[in-house]
């Protein structure tokens, strides 16, 4: 069952925009342990991607891009759950 979207926004913002917040967005990672199909992961990564772009203007945009999808993880049960997560990231 696919969490709401506005669930999810809730969620990140509650716990991934104050990490960045204190943190910085170069020492933020995120992992989820049930990721499913990668739905939160999918949104932590947009939202790692606005900050880091924001941060680093200059920066390439496939550079960012990289840098925001080197800070997500996602593990799950289901192989194929994490083989639509992969994908969709």
């Amino acid at each position: 069952l696919q969490t709401p979207r506005f669930v999810e926004r809730f969620i990140l913002e509650q716990t991934l925009v104050p990490a960045i917040a204190d943190f910085g967005v170069d020492n933020t990672d995120l992992i989820d342990p049930t990721c499913g199909s990668g739905h939160f992961l999918l949104g932590a990564f947009k939202l790692l991607l606005a900050n880091i772009r924001e941060k680093h203007p200059l920066m390439e945009e496939r550079e960012a891009a990289r840098e925001a999808l080197d800070r997500v993880f996602g593990i799950d049960i289901n192989p194929y759950a994490v083989a639509i997560a992969r994908f969709r990231l």
